[in-house]
């Protein structure tokens, strides 16, 4: 894994930059937009950060998609800018040139979350620290603010009142988060690729691809990103293994590139005037 603001790797991607018709933006929130916070409702998005964000939107060649683990009309919110795709849910819903999909099971989804809700908060009870999340499509278990010795006893908890689902749902792993999901071949790499589809004609283009993520929902998008040829960043600060390419160190490095790109691309655009 390279470090992505090397002056080595920036001149050939300013070429490219250069000579591509259209380029990819994907970008996770949590940890990759924002940083990382004590509770997810603590987590905004910065005035500079949403400023690039609108210009980059702004500009023909883009196609911007904000793709999140949140649900779809928490991240619509707190990103609040017109012209993006939203992803929501790890892909289970997503509006993309304003037209709205979801999972079909949705529905049915949407009732066993608030059943396995209920029945986590009744025995976590008596666990400090433990913060659930209900985000319709999914349940986050976040135990950032918990002790590390009664995660054995969550994990416990977890896995016992999700036992008798096994088949449609199962229990990932994030950063301080536990999270029940469903069963599906849904997830952000399957979101990437449906809008690059949905996107790209069949006329042939030069195209370029971004994908900026900072945990390990991402790296099924960092998979299909490296497929199509494109650019996958690990936005971390410690070295974890990884099928990202390149990495940053953090939000504000985020930043940095962004309006980096942007530059490149007025700069460009008024050369071909």
């Amino acid at each position: 894994m390279r470090y992505l603001l090397e002056k080595k790797l920036m001149r050939p991607l300013e070429d490219k930059t250069r000579k591509s018709q259209r380029i990819f933006l994907f970008l996770d929130y949590d940890g990759t937009l924002t940083s990382i916070q004590r509770t997810p409702d603590l987590a905004l998005l910065s005035s500079p950060m949403r400023r690039i964000l609108k210009h980059l939107s702004s500009l023909p060649e883009i196609v911007l998609s904000i793709i999140s683990g949140r649900a779809l009309k928490e991240i619509e919110r707190l990103v609040n800018l017109k012209g993006l795709n939203y992803i929501g849910n790890h892909g289970l819903e997503m509006k993309i040139g304003g037209e709205m999909d979801e999972i079909p099971q949705a529905r049915r989804i949407r009732k066993t979350m608030s059943l396995f809700y209920q029945k986590i908060k009744q025995r976590t009870k008596e666990i400090p620290g433990v913060l659930l999340e209900n985000k319709g499509l999914t349940l986050g278990i976040h135990y950032r603010l918990a002790k590390s010795k009664q995660l054995s006893e969550l994990r416990k908890i977890i896995i016992s009142i999700l036992s008798p689902f096994n088949k449609d749902y199962e229990l990932r792993t994030g950063k301080k988060v536990l999270e029940i999901r469903p069963k599906t071949r849904r997830n952000k790499g399957w979101a990437v690729n449906k809008i690059i589809r949905q996107y790209n004609s069949r006329k042939k283009q030069r195209t370029l691809y971004f994908y900026f993520g900072d945990d390990l929902t991402d790296e099924d998008a960092f998979e299909l990103t490296n497929s199509k040829g494109g650019h996958s960043i690990l936005v971390n600060r410690g070295y974890r293994d990884s099928q990202a390419h390149y990495y940053l160190h953090g939000p504000k490095e985020v930043r940095f590139f962004l309006t980096w790109l942007k530059k490149r691309i007025i700069q460009k655009n008024r050369e071909n005037l």
